[in-house]
């Protein structure tokens, strides 16, 4: 019994070596940022517990908070992809999720998502005033798709019916920006035919920011939405930026 206690005892951990190496990995991730920007201010923890709870916390009265999106390895994918989901969706503050991927120094172009609901109203908002800020162009995106295959071709069609609402969401949505006093940057809008979730991310394939809202208008729309985040944390080829409501700009 001892001898196959032993062999199933865990090896123990030094939580201080630990501790000390983490803090040793950031300071080394840190200064390497001050050399890129010297002006920034910057400061940096270690905090022991589950990494979506110390984000969020550590976030609670910031204005934003990044993480990456993906690892490298199927393991490291899995974990922080579920970091970046959890982060996302219980943070109070816009959450930019960064995927593995080469980013531009720059911030050029910006697509927004939109469906007409209150959170992608300040998913717009938020998304014009960071072009504005970048001097960056800003796509407002919608995303629609007729719910059956056998669709009327004609006037009277449902899909007829529901692409021309799908036009008029958007021009409301263009006409909101471009009636603001401050409004200098180039606004442009898509209508994209299918699933949102797919639609957005091929939309923003080529730009350096995908602005979507936390939540959409509805059940049925806020589980559109809510697999249009999900989708875009794994699959988007640039930063997303995910939206609540309550956000203010």
């Amino acid at each position: 019994g001892g001898d196959f206690g032993a062999a199933m005892a865990f090896p123990s951990v030094d939580v201080e070596a630990f501790h000390q190496s983490h803090e040793q990995l950031i300071s080394d991730r840190l200064a390497a940022v001050r050399v890129a920007f010297p002006t920034l201010a910057s400061e940096s923890s270690v905090v022991s517990g589950g990494p979506v709870s110390a984000i969020v916390e550590a976030a609670k009265d910031a204005e934003l908070v990044v993480v990456g999106s993906r690892g490298s390895g199927s393991l490291a994918a899995l974990v922080l992809g579920s970091v970046a989901h959890g982060v996302a969706h219980r943070a109070s503050c816009p959450v930019v999720l960064v995927p593995n991927v080469a980013l531009r120094p720059t911030v050029a172009r910006i697509v927004v998502g939109t469906d007409g609901s209150p959170p992608a109203g300040a998913a717009v908002d938020w998304a014009d005033h960071e072009a504005r800020l970048w001097d960056a162009e800003l796509t407002v995106a919608h995303a629609w798709d007729y719910p059956y295959g056998a669709a009327r071709v004609g006037p009277g069609g449902g899909a007829a019916l529901m692409e021309v609402d799908a036009m008029r969401l958007l021009a409301e949505t263009a006409h909101h920006l471009d009636t603001r006093e401050d409004r200098t940057g180039r606004v442009r809008t898509t209508l994209l035919r299918g699933t949102p979730a797919i639609a957005l991310v091929d939309a923003a394939a080529d730009c350096d920011l995908l602005v979507v809202g936390a939540r959409g208008l509805g059940a049925f729309r806020a589980a559109i939405l809510g697999s249009t985040s999900n989708h875009a944390i794994h699959n988007a080829r640039c930063p997303i930026a995910i939206i609540h409501q309550s956000v203010a700009v």
